[in-house]
């Protein structure tokens, strides 16, 4: 069976909010922790919003007749750039934080932080 043109239009742009919708409420907690997670979120995101502005180009001479002249996924971008934008900035914002304070943690001998009673510990 020959699914209708129309359809597939409306089904695709179901699918990319459901996207947008699904991956910050069902990873949240990894997109926070996990720099891996973050960068492919942002790199999928960024992925979707490239073809949300391609695909109507490449297929809107194969639509039909009203739908060749409204389709577009255009409308569509700037969410998925926002979503992008924000997995990467808290994770990096995460990673600066995690650097910060190990910088701050004295570390001596083999990496081992420093406390009061280390014996190494010089008082200079």
């Amino acid at each position: 069976a020959v699914v209708p043109a129309a359809i597939l239009f409306h089904a695709a742009r179901d699918c990319i909010t459901v996207y947008r919708a699904v991956v910050p409420a069902a990873f949240g907690e990894e997109l926070a922790r996990s720099p891996r997670a973050a960068a492919l979120v942002h790199n999928d995101c960024l992925f979707l919003a490239h073809h949300a502005v391609t695909l109507c180009l490449r297929v809107q001479p194969s639509l039909p007749g009203a739908l060749r002249s409204t389709a577009t996924f255009a409308d569509m971008v700037p969410p998925l750039r926002e979503l992008a934008e924000r997995c990467l900035v808290t994770q990096v914002r995460a990673q600066r934080e995690a650097l910060r304070a190990a910088l701050r943690t004295p570390l001596g001998p083999a990496g081992h932080p420093l406390g009061p009673d280390t014996p190494w510990q010089s008082d200079g």
